[in-house]
């Protein structure tokens, strides 16, 4: 599905999000049902398509949480972040809306972390190949469990969104409204605080080393 503007032109979509700004209910309401709502419906469909426990009826599902990404998108006004230069209201309210309901959806379970499914793989994107120790490649439940009790919020949500969602530092820029710069920094400390994490958790479990057995000339 095309995330452009549909029939509205660039010039009546930028005065539309004027409105909304300002309060303009009728800008808020055009905006959604001409322009935002198929796109908004089909990141949200995506999402929850590709969830393994999706239970009940889809439809409705969908429609509940696509109401909360536009309470979300309005309320937060997160329309003034919108910049046309690049790309259309669409890509971008699209993006905020698929990464509103993985933070939602996550939230409904005890822990997130025990819903990957992949958890080797979210963490060799954590640590690339060349900066794993090899203890941080054998990874296990109890690793991501001793993540989910050290990483606070914000580091829980960037962990998952870099790397389980594989979201791009672009993407991030728009959801978290950062420069490109502080968005790259972000994700690099959090690389290094998960790799510390994971290094203390693998020598924590390690079995001590055994002393080696002395020779019959050596207990002489």
């Amino acid at each position: 599905m095309s995330e452009s503007s549909g029939a509205h032109g660039s010039s009546e979509i930028e005065a539309l999000v004027r409105g909304a700004l300002g309060g303009n209910r009728a800008a808020q309401r055009a905006l959604i049902e001409d322009v935002l709502a198929p796109v908004v419906q089909a990141r949200v469909a995506r999402v929850l398509v590709r969830r393994l426990n999706s239970k009940g009826d889809l439809r409705t599902e969908m429609m509940d949480l696509c109401q909360q990404v536009f309470v979300h998108v309005f309320g937060h006004h997160l329309l003034a972040r919108w910049d046309p230069a690049a790309g259309p209201l669409g890509a971008f309210v699209g993006t905020i809306a698929e990464n509103h309901v993985r933070s939602i959806l996550r939230s409904r379970v005890r822990s997130p972390f025990t819903e990957i499914a992949t958890e080797q793989e979210a963490l060799e994107l954590a640590l690339p190949r060349g900066e794993q120790s090899h203890e941080t490649t054998i990874v296990s439940r109890e690793a991501l469990r001793r993540l989910e009790a050290e990483l606070d919020d914000e580091e829980r949500e960037g962990f998952f969104a870099f790397f389980v969602d594989e979201r791009s530092i672009e993407e991030m820029c728009v959801v978290t409204g950062k420069s490109r710069e502080a968005v790259y920094k972000q994700r690099q400390r959090l690389r290094e605080r998960v790799r510390r994490i994971l290094d203390d958790e693998a020598e924590s479990s390690r079995p001590p080393v055994r002393g080696a057995p002395r020779t019959r000339e050596e207990g002489l």
